[in-house]
């Protein structure tokens, strides 16, 4: 059978397609697992407290006297499980380790293949053997084809599966799937409050009273530590293991691998973990509320069925062997008719049953124990739409016109493969007009849906919930109160002056789940020694060097059985001495939050007093860029699965992120598994999946120093884009051309050419290299080659990677500048505004979705009428916000800042917030899978995807303008077009428009007609009305020292501001009255005083900068009327009024939050996963639910058992809303049953103004506008 083994090693990608042996029996586990010990060799370091029964660093999970006692009787009752080798396929899947079949025993004891006794399932009898399949490893450096060992299988057939044992918990407000809604998996429901009785045997039903009052929750013991966000999140959810697990179950999305990864903190950022990683997260969790909880592990038996949903593959014995092969399980598939486990050997067929190692939790609450498992989870899957049809692309005909033009390469040895000339305008002229194309499609058929219902994907629903591990479905198990060292991915890391990395003089072995979140530095003292720092703890010191460049040596052991293809891998970046680098090491997918995370904690560093060049900065600052490429990376792998039909499991990225000459990434290390999803997936569509995920990721290196530091980088991809512009051409070399080749090369770098020399010697007959003529393509200060290097001993092997000058895997920046941490710690850059509804606050104004503290005051107006007949000053706080210096102090700005830049969202370019966005990705994804859908990829096909590579980083670059104006602060993302000017798309509920003009200067246009101008540098100019009514700004001083100086609106009025030394506002005049500022040593606007003969002044307090605590208003001076408590992450946890009665507030990451007032009363709200309000219980237990489409417009409110339904048209303006009567209600005048009331508007096409309305009683209302939108008559 065939087995295509991918690996991307960042730039380098080697996708290899190896013939082996099938299977259905997999591997994995910590049998066999070899765990590296901490070095013995000169200054190494013992890392962060290896060795059996650990505590995770910073959050013990057991006493130091248990994990003792671990130490002396450490058993991994692993070794009995047969291994379970991988071939290729996953991603977006989630380990169901719960649900299967109640009351089927599993067999009786039997000898298993290697001699062992084992408890084993029965099976069905043999049938045929099936077609082989396609497989694809990505990432990684080598094969292991050994088939999964068998077990030993009784002749009883598996019965029909019975209902699974839930738990009797009701599925929580916000929570209930809508029919109908597949992408809306969450809209309504009653609220989770305590099990009625108890009993595990009962597993009785939950309460569905609604919780209307509570009080402040106290814990009964002094929790073990914990990373603070996790502590937050504890307490957010109320010391409730209920509320617990529905919060691991609904928000943490599953990846199909073995082993600890991520830990608490890293499952928690990413919002997506394996089988151990949530269980973690979930005891840590239970044991942050005081709740008993531990590990239990063991065999547990799912249905194919179940299996399949969880990964999102067809139900196939081979699709799901391989799957979880590649995720590093041991397990067995059985299937119907057959006897013991399925192989490829048998014909392939749907599997019945799935035995799999898992992790699950025990935990006890009132005296009973309960067995549960949250990332046992189902889904609803969408499918994609078809891309081609949408955009109207064809194979033949963009190939046609991507090589018009082209030629072979004069001045090369006969019979040496060569293309010069590729048509770059054809191919950016065709992928803008596919990609108008597919946005007109989308807005024409699917203008309210969600990425996932255009693009598919995965959503969890409710069918999982609650479900605990049956009676009959696991042979035996082990209870840990803490998991083994080896259960846990581990990486080691050396540092040597050799280029093998031999004879290091540092050494220190770092756990997965430990470091997932922190950063890890390397950097080097006054003496040339390097130090390795975690979180700014020196782990490990070398010994001085005298050499230039070291080498850094890491590592990665996984507990997968030994021998299998992902459990042990070591790359070898070189750095430069005296540089600083953030060493990136990663298990698992990586989420945003981690790339938020760096960039607070630089900013937060920085405004410490922390230099830029120090390592609290300048670390944290590299860290967010290696961030931003392995969570781009990661998304862009989750958007293309389901275009390409596949499933992709990360296991591990190991790299570099440094500040050399300029700042750079360099991966050689990603380790990642592509499979098919489906049996009919072919070798060649497998291969080009393979190949484009080597090119968009190679265009993602480059992309990210760009985005980040506005520099401009150099990859493979973008080289390739260069020297085809500069008329280089390319050319394919072999062993037996390579000697000849090379008088013909020029420009390239002696050391790459005997690179590429000594990789064609190493497989004379099957290695080749797509390069460029000339090896010196320049780039502002960057100048070197690139090239392919590609491995293909037979038709279904197939490897390349992808390399820069210098042997770099990665993308480097091409100017000499030394990394700038406020670029990285922009804190737009990883915000996106996704519409215009206000998020829900509190009375005395808190943000109940953030947890931030707001405060706008007016402080001076002039003018009885609002803008632009009147000017109004208006002064807002975010608490938020208080690590960035706004021109009142950190936290603050004023109505009158307003300001747009143009930075990157790659996030929303990967779909966040709705499919339209996504256009760029989706194309470019489509076209390079399909050009590469080859076994045997010519040179210029890969020439041309290299070109749609390259296109796609040019749209992801730049790609968003954010524009605040007053209070309002909107996001549009720009998207190609066919006669290539660019369409910005504006946030949902807004149908403004935006350009960017030739000089930089922008010009938004609100849908009423208004029109706000920016100059270049961002700052606003003039806002003008439809009648011509103009608001104009006038600015002292240039760069970063100018200011704003007045306002006026051309009708006398005018606001002037003044400054203090460091650039605050110190007043502000409107000619006759003046309102002023005052601040203290550290930024922070401490007092206002308004415009009154004798001035009423209002003062501000803070615990730390920019983090206001109390005010304290004029009335009433030395007593606050308003005092703030914070949690461990800033959030505000409590609000105390003049009076001493405090109210109390918990948020739960985004997904549900409460407000506890002084009498008890409860207030909870629930969140959908971008945000929006799905539904608000009242303390008078009032439920108001409500639902959105795809791009964020709220669609319908139900308010206490009324419906309202609300329509929009394509600038979003409300066509309808139709209010259904409630259930049984009848017309007071006749009796019969009500109908629904429905009221329509229509727009005036230019400025978005009413024409008609149609009330419910069918009464219309008509209006008219003059040519600039002024009411002119209304007729009724």
């Amino acid at each position: 059978m065939k087995h295509l083994n991918a690996i991307a090693v960042a730039c380098v990608l080697l996708a290899n397609v190896v013939a082996g042996p099938s299977w259905g029996q997999m591997s994995g586990g910590p049998s066999g697992s070899s765990m590296p010990a901490p070095s013995s060799g000169a200054n190494s370091s013992p890392g962060i407290a290896p060795g059996p029964g650990r505590a995770l660093l910073n959050m013990p999970l057991v006493s130091p006297d248990v994990a003792k006692g671990y130490f002396a009787a450490r058993t991994v009752p692993k070794s009995d499980v047969p291994p379970l080798v991988g071939e290729a396929h996953e991603l977006d899947a989630r380990v169901l380790a719960a649900k299967v079949i109640v009351g089927q025993p599993l067999p009786t004891t039997a000898t298993s293949e290697f001699g062992r006794p084992r408890a084993d399932f029965a099976l069905p009898t043999e049938e045929a053997a099936a077609p082989e399949r396609p497989q694809v490893r990505h990432h990684f450096l080598r094969n292991n084809n050994k088939p999964l060992s068998k077990r030993t299988m009784n002749d009883s057939a598996p019965t029909m599966e019975q209902p699974a044992t839930k738990l009797g918990l009701a599925v929580p407000v916000g929570q209930t799937t809508v029919p109908g809604a597949a992408d809306s998996a969450i809209t309504t429901g009653m609220a989770v409050s305590k099990l009625a009785s108890a009993g595990k045997a009962a597993l009785s039903k939950v309460s569905n009273a609604i919780i209307t009052s509570a009080s402040a929750q106290t814990l009964s013991c002094t929790p073990p530590a914990a990373d603070p966000e996790i502590v937050a999140l504890a307490r957010a959810l109320q010391y409730n293991w209920q509320l617990i697990y529905g919060y691991v179950y609904y928000s943490i999305d599953y990846s199909p691998t073995w082993g600890s990864k991520k830990g608490p903190l890293g499952t928690y950022l990413d919002r997506r973990g394996n089988n151990v990683d949530q269980n973690v997260l979930f005891v840590t969790l239970l044991r942050q509320s005081c709740i008993t909880a531990n590990f239990r592990y063991g065999a547990v038996t799912y249905t194919g069925d179940e299996i399949a949903n969880l990964v999102g593959a067809q139900n196939d014995a081979q699709t799901l062997s391989n799957i979880l092969g590649n995720g590093g399980f041991t397990g067995c598939i059985l299937v119907a008719g057959g006897s013991g486990c399925w192989t490829s050997a048998k014909a392939s067929a749907a599997a019945g049953f799935v035995l799999l190692d898992a992790v699950w939790t025990e935990l006890t609450v009132g005296g009973t124990t309960y067995e549960l498992d949250p990332s046992l989870k189902s889904h609803a899957v969408l499918s994609p739409i078809n891309l081609a049809t949408a955009m109207g692309y064809t194979q033949s005909a963009f190939l046609s016109s991507a090589l018009s033009g082209s030629t072979s390469v004069s001045g090369v040895p006969s019979g040496v493969n060569s293309i010069q000339g590729v048509n770059r305008a054809n191919i950016t002229n065709l992928l803008n007009t596919y990609s108008q194309n597919l946005r007109t499609y989308i807005q024409t058929n699917l203008a309210s849906g969600t990425t996932k219902q255009v693009l598919g994907g995965k959503n969890i629903t409710n069918g999982n919930y609650g479900v605990v591990i049956p009676a009959g479905t696991v042979s035996s198990s082990t209870l840990y109160t803490s998991l083994p060292s080896s259960f846990s991915t581990v990486f080691t890391v050396t540092v040597s002056d050799n280029a093998d990395g031999s004879n290091p003089t540092l050494s220190t072995t770092l756990y997965a789940d430990q470091i997932a979140g922190k950063r890890v530095t390397l950097t080097y003292n006054g003496s040339s020694q390097p130090v390795l720092t975690f979180n700014g703890t020196v782990l490990a010191t070398g010994a001085a060097t005298a050499a230039t460049t070291q080498t850094v040596s890491m590592t990665m052991s996984n507990p997968y059985a030994a021998g299998d293809s992902y459990a042990t891998a070591t790359v070898r970046p070189t750095v430069k001495v005296g540089g600083t680098y953030a060493v990136m090491l990663m298990a698992g997918e990586m989420g945003r939050d981690q790339l938020t995370r760096h960039q607070t904690a630089a900013r937060q560093n920085q405004q410490a007093g922390n230099s830029a060049g120090s390592e609290p900065v300048l670390g944290e600052s590299l860290a967010a860029i290696g961030a931003a490429y392995l969570s781009q990376a990661s998304r862009a792998m989750e958007l293309s699965d389901p275009l390409f039909n596949t499933v992709s499991t990360l296991h591990v990225a190991m790299g570099i992120a440094g500040q050399s000459t300029g700042p750079y990434v360099d991966f050689p290390g990603q380790y990642a598994a592509i499979s098919a999803a489906a049996p009919g997936v072919t070798t060649q569509a497998m291969i080009g999946s393979t190949v484009a995920q080597a090119t968009y990721q190679s265009s993602l290196e480059s992309t990210v120093v760009t985005q980040l530091q506005n520099n401009p980088s150099v990859s493979t991809i973008r080289i390739f884009d260069l020297a085809n512009t500069a008329g280089t051409g390319f050319v394919e070399a072999n062993a037996s051309n390579w000697t000849a080749l090379q008088s013909s090369l020029t420009g390239w770098a002696s050391g790459d050419l005997t690179s590429i020399g000594n990789f064609l010697a190493a497989d004379p007959v099957n290695n080749k290299v797509i390069m460029p003529r000339n090896g010196s393509t320049a780039l502002n200060q960057w100048h070197g080659g690139a090239w392919y290097s590609i491995s293909a001993p037979s038709s279904s092997s197939y490897t390349i990677g992808a390399l820069i000058h210098g042997n770099y895997a990665g993308g480097f920046a091409s100017e000499e500048e030394e990394l700038d941490p406020a670029l990285v710690e922009d804190d737009e850059l990883p915000e996106t505004v996704g519409n215009l509804l206000p998020n829900p606050v509190s009375f005395e104004p808190i943000d109940l979705l953030t947890g931030d503290y707001t405060y706008d005051h007016q402080d001076i107006s002039v003018g009885s009428a609002a803008a632009p007949f009147g000017l109004t000053l208006t002064r807002s706080y975010n608490s938020g916000l208080s690590a960035t210096k706004g021109p009142m102090g950190y936290g603050w700005s004023h109505s009158f800042a307003g300001k747009v830049f143009i930075d990157s969202d790659s996030y929303e370019g990967f779909g966040d917030h709705g499919p339209l966005n996504a256009v760029p990705s989706a194309v470019a994804f489509a076209v390079i899978q399909d050009v590469m859908n080859a076994a045997n990829t010519p040179i210029s096909n890969l020439t041309v995807g290299s070109l749609v590579a390259s296109w796609l980083m040019d749209s992801l670059v730049n790609n968003a303008v954010t524009v605040g104006v007053g209070a309002q602060t909107q996001k549009f993302l720009k998207l190609p077009s066919s006669n290539g000017v660019a369409f910005y798309n504006p946030p949902a509920l807004d149908g403004s428009s935006l350009a960017v003009n030739a000089d930089g200067s922008i010009m938004l246009t609100k849908k009423d007609g208004t029109v706000h101008r920016f100059a270049a540098d961002g700052t606003i100019t003039t806002s003008t009305d439809s009648n011509g009514n103009t608001l104009t700004y006038t600015y002292t001083g240039t760069g970063s020292s100018k200011l704003l100086q007045t306002v006026s609106n051309g009708m006398g009025r005018t606001l002037t501001f003044s400054y203090n030394g460091s650039g605050q506002v110190s007043s502000v005049s409107d000619g006759t009255r003046s309102v002023s500022y005052a601040y203290d040593g550290s930024s922070n606007l401490i007092s206002y005083s308004d415009s009154s003969a004798t001035p009423a002044v209002t003062t501000y307090a803070y615990d730390q900068p920019g983090r206001m605590t109390q005010m304290f208003n004029p009335s009433f001076p030395t007593t606050a009327s308003m005092t703030n408590a914070y949690n461990s992450i800033g959030q505000v946890q409590s609000q105390t009024d003049a009076l001493g009665n405090v109210w109390t507030y918990l948020f739960a990451d985004g997904t549900r939050s409460q407000e506890i007032d002084p009498a008890g009363g409860l207030h909870t709200l629930y969140y959908d996963k971008v945000g929006n309000e799905i539904q608000d219980v009242s303390p008078f237990g009032v439920i108001k639910a409500m639902t959105y489409d795809g791009v964020g417009r709220q669609t319908s409110v139900t308010n206490n058992g009324q419906l309202k339904v609300t329509a929009y048209d394509g600038k979003s303006n409300v066509v309808s809303k139709t209010s259904y009567p409630i259930a049984g209600v009848s017309d007071t005048w006749t009796g019969a049953a009500a109908n629904p009331i429905v009221e329509s508007w229509t727009y005036d096409p230019t400025f978005s103004k009413v024409l008609t309305h149609t009330d419910g009683l069918g009464n219309v209302t008509t209006n008219s506008y003059d040519s600039v939108g002024n009411l002119t008559k209304t007729v009724q």
